[in-house]
């Protein structure tokens, strides 16, 4: 048997800590995957301005998934191509604006804050919010009404062809996507680009994960500092003892070496050409 793998991954609490939104945990596994040529395709509910700077710091050159499966961007030489689905974040923001009037629902957006609101918020930066702000298919919101007021809002996004999904710290709008949309995309796109079948590798820790997690052929749940593990059930599911970068380095190496072992032509590369940039 010979495969490539490929590595996708939540980031906030996944491969970055909740708290201070470090990767230094996940070193060795980062760097063991650049060794093999394993791509990592990060796959978040951040902004793609917010991708940009951490793809940077990862020194990574792979296809990416923003707000929560909306938007996808792939490397073509210098520039990215950019694909998505449904309605952009201009076109929804007024239909979430007059449903919260009309039935005078309490949240507050990121188009309600200002850059020092989101920071305190989300312990992020001052220039990292402004990235957050960068919204282009989504809008990320504080819920601060009832549990009945809830359901009533997501049955009325429904309605309009919107959906509601809970992410690690807000509720995120978009149109009918989830992290799992884009992923037969990729398994097409890295077909061709390794001349092969692909393994999927996917890593996340919170309910908007879990459409990623059910396409994996190996998902794995990474422990979260602040909540219990969401009811996910899979054959090859693993779940980590440790929080954050610290359980997601672990998963890492552990199924490097396990899937080495199944085919041990993994213990070189990845096919040779998957690049980190």
């Amino acid at each position: 048997m010979s495969f490539s793998l490929i590595v996708l991954t939540d980031l906030d609490a996944s491969l970055l800590d909740h708290f201070d939104y470090s990767f230094t945990a996940a070193g060795p596994a980062l760097m063991r995957l650049r060794e093999t040529g394993v791509p990592l395709v990060l796959n978040s509910s951040k902004t793609m301005a917010e991708l940009l700077a951490i793809r940077e710091q990862l020194q990574l050159n792979e296809p990416f998934i923003v707000e929560n499966g909306a938007g996808l961007f792939v490397p073509e030489g210098k520039n990215l191509r950019e694909y998505s689905l449904g309605m952009n974040r201009a076109e929804l923001l007024p239909i979430i604006h007059e449903l919260r009037k009309r039935h005078d629902f309490k949240f507050t957006g990121f188009a309600d804050m200002s850059p020092a609101q989101l920071v305190e918020h989300t312990g992020l930066g001052l220039a990292e919010a402004r990235l957050a702000q960068q919204r282009q298919f989504s809008e990320a919101i504080l819920w601060q009404d009832s549990d009945a007021q809830l359901e009533h809002f997501d049955s009325m996004l429904q309605a309009n062809h919107l959906a509601l999904i809970r992410g690690g710290r807000f509720w995120h709008i978009s149109a009918k996507a989830d992290k799992g949309s884009f992923i037969p995309d990729l398994r097409h796109y890295y077909r061709e680009r390794l001349a092969g079948e692909v393994t999927l590798i996917a890593l996340g820790d919170s309910d908007n994960d879990l459409p990623m997690l059910a396409q994996a052929d190996y998902p794995v749940l990474i422990k979260s500092p602040v909540k219990p593990f969401p009811a996910f059930e899979h054959p090859a599911l693993r779940k980590t003892e440790a929080c954050g970068p610290e359980g997601w380095n672990q998963a890492v190496l552990e199924l490097l070496q396990d899937l080495q072992e199944l085919d041990p032509a993994q213990a070189d590369t990845s096919k040779g050409d998957a690049e980190h940039g």
